[in-house]
Parts: C-alpha cells; sequence; structure tokens
C-alpha cells in the first residue's frame, strides 16, 4: 500500500481517537468555568449551595452531558466506517470468571504499586522544598456526602471513562494493534485526569483495563474493576476522612488526632496491610503468568505493515491529537505548580 495513504489512514484514526477525549475535556473546562459563575452568582444572590450539591451538580454535567456527547460524537464519527457500535462492549466476557478476578489482582497491585512510588517522589519533592501541587477530594461522613462521593466517584466515572477511553478510543487504536492501543488509550486516560498525583498510577489502570478490553471483548469487567477501585477509595477516604483532610504541610495534625482517637490506628492499618498484600499478590500473579505464556499475552498486531518508529511518530502527530495531549500537558502543569491558585 502507498506510504502516504497508510500515513493518512492512521492519522485518521489517531485524530478520531483523540476526539472524544478533547470533548471531554473541553466540556469539563467549560463547565467548570460556567459552573463557578452560576454559583457565585447564586452566592450574591443570597442563595448558598452546600459544596456537595456543587460537586453533585458538577460531577453529573460534565460525566453525564460532556462524557454523553463525547460518546455519542465518536461513535457518529466511527460507526459507519468501522462497524464499531456501543452495544457491542456490553456482551458477555469472553473469559472465565477465575481468569477476571486474577487479572483484578493484578491491575489492582499494579496500581497501588505505582501510586506509592508516586508518593514517595512527593515526599523526595517536599524535601527537595519543591511543592506540586494536587487536588484533594473531601470526604464527608453525611448522608448526603456519602451519596454524593459513591454517585460521582464511584459510578458516574466507572461508566463513563470506561465508555470513552475503553469503548471508544482503544477499540478505535485496536488496529494499530492492541499492545499499541493498549499504551495509547492508557496515556490519554492518565492525561486526562490532569494531575501528577493521579498520571502515572491511572496510566498503569489505564493499560490493565484497556488489556481486559482486549482479552474480553467486553468493557463490563473493565467498568466493574473500576467501580471496585473508585468505590474502595470512598469507603477508605469516608473512613480515614480526619486523616485523609489533614493539611500535609503540617504533620502534627495526625500525631494529634491519635492523641485524641487511638482506635484510628487500627483504621489506618488494615486498608494499608490489605493494600500491601494486593500489591505482593499482584506481583506473584503477573510474574507467575508471564512464566507460563514466556511473555506472551497473546496481543493481535497491527493492520499497518510499518515500523513502530513509524506507527508513533505519525500517530502522535496528527492534529487532533498534539491539541488534545498538548491540552492535557500544560493544565497538568498548571494544576501541579499552582499558577491558577
Amino acid at each position: 500500500m502507498n506510504p502516504s495513504i497508510v500515513n493518512q489512514q492512521i492519522r485518521k484514526v489517531s485524530n478520531t481517537s483523540a476526539l472524544p477525549v478533547l470533548i471531554f475535556a473541553l466540556g469539563q473546562l467549560v463547565f467548570g468555568t460556567i459552573a463557578g459563575v452560576i454559583f457565585t452568582v447564586m452566592e450574591r444572590s443570597g442563595i448558598a449551595l452546600s459544596d456537595e450539591m456543587k460537586s453533585l451538580i458538577l460531577y453529573s454535567a460534565v460525566y453525564i452531558v460532556g462524557g454523553g456527547i463525547a460518546v455519542l460524537v465518536f461513535y457518529l464519527v466511527r460507526s459507519k466506517e468501522t462497524g464499531l457500535r456501543l452495544g457491542q462492549v456490553f456482551q458477555k466476557p469472553k473469559q472465565s470468571v477465575g481468569w477476571i478476578i486474577k487479572w483484578f489482582v493484578i491491575i489492582w497491585g499494579m496500581t497501588y504499586l505505582t501510586n506509592f512510588f508516586t508518593s514517595m517522589f512527593t515526599a523526595i519533592m517536599k524535601l527537595l522544598h519543591i511543592e506540586l501541587q494536587a487536588p484533594q477530594i473531601r470526604f464527608n461522613t453525611d448522608p448526603f456526602g456519602i451519596f454524593v462521593s459513591v454517585f460521582s466517584i464511584a459510578i458516574l466515572a466507572p461508566v463513563f471513562e470506561e465508555l470513552i477511553f475503553r469503548s471508544a478510543v482503544y477499540r478505535n487504536a485496536e488496529v494499530m494493534g492492541q499492545g499499541f492501543a493498549i499504551i495509547a488509550s492508557a496515556l490519554l486516560f492518565g492525561l486526562m485526569h490532569q494531575n501528577y498525583a493521579q498520571l502515572f498510577y491511572t496510566f498503569v489502570m489505564g493499560m490493565g483495563m484497556a488489556f481486559l478490553v482486549a482479552k474480553t471483548r467486553s468493557v463490563i469487567p473493565a467498568m466493574l474493576f473500576h467501580f471496585l477501585l473508585n468505590g474502595y477509595a470512598v469507603l477508605t477516604g469516608t473512613l480515614l476522612k480526619d486523616v485523609v483532610n489533614i493539611d500535609a504541610s503540617n504533620p502534627s495534625q495526625l500525631r494529634d488526632l491519635l492523641v485524641i482517637n487511638p482506635g484510628l490506628i487500627a483504621t489506618i492499618l488494615i486498608p494499608a496491610l490489605f493494600n500491601i498484600g494486593m500489591i505482593v499478590a499482584g506481583i506473584v500473579l503477573l510474574i507467575v503468568t508471564l512464566v507460563k505464556c514466556r511473555g506472551r499475552l497473546g496481543l493481535i498486531g497491527s493492520v499497518f505493515l510499518v515500523g513502530m518508529g513509524k506507527k508513533i511518530a505519525v500517530f502522535f502527530t496528527a492534529p487532533v491529537m498534539i491539541i488534545t495531549i498538548v491540552l492535557l500537558f500544560v493544565s497538568t502543569i498548571i494544576n501541579a505548580i499552582g499558577i491558577l491558585r
């Protein structure tokens, strides 16, 4: 096939893969700005909304409206040409329950291991007097606050992020080779969070969930895993609300808190031991699996018979892809150094 035609086809795959991510990212920016203005006007008019209600409104707008539009536009653009249909990803998984559980443990362990290294990096930066900003999620133990956290973080995020990044981005890029599509979709997924603290572990998490879709041909296991991981974060965040909300620049607050509530130590240790256990189990299972299959995971190659270097160069220099990556990367840097704070 003519090299120029191949390049054109790869750029089309790249542009259409980046399109729903760009729409979703712009939706976050637009809805965040509009919500900020509306909330300010309401407060000046004497109508005060709680932080939980503000979060509920904003998350609903970003995910249901912004995410919904992103998915809809993608399938309208690509369905006729590629035959991709949204309903296809909700089929019964083509792997056993035992296989899925094994990979749940592996992905969970690798995700938390990466998060551990990110925390170590943050600690080293603080020792060097380099402060990188990271958004903090505030958890509340009142019923409405718990509902907002569960609905926003454990339901909306898994559903719409899986529809965007696995059912759309990954499946669209699969013609580049499943391994390539796994890494590309995970990179966009990590950058989409737009903060350094989540970038690396969401990249690893994104690779794992794209792998689940590749091997099961269904988005259901990835959604379920995403729900479990985010649900676990909400559960531990709620139980450890006082610890999570401590000012990181004032560690003496933790000491004072433990003096007041010594039973909190057990609440801290149980999730910590669980996470360590999952990391160890994940590493062991991954090593055993790679040894058994001799490092070959049975991923399908690309339909484009070009070298990896050329695929990377052409795919990541498509116009929509460049705009998307630059937007997310710049936003990540801005959030890390706190320019707009």
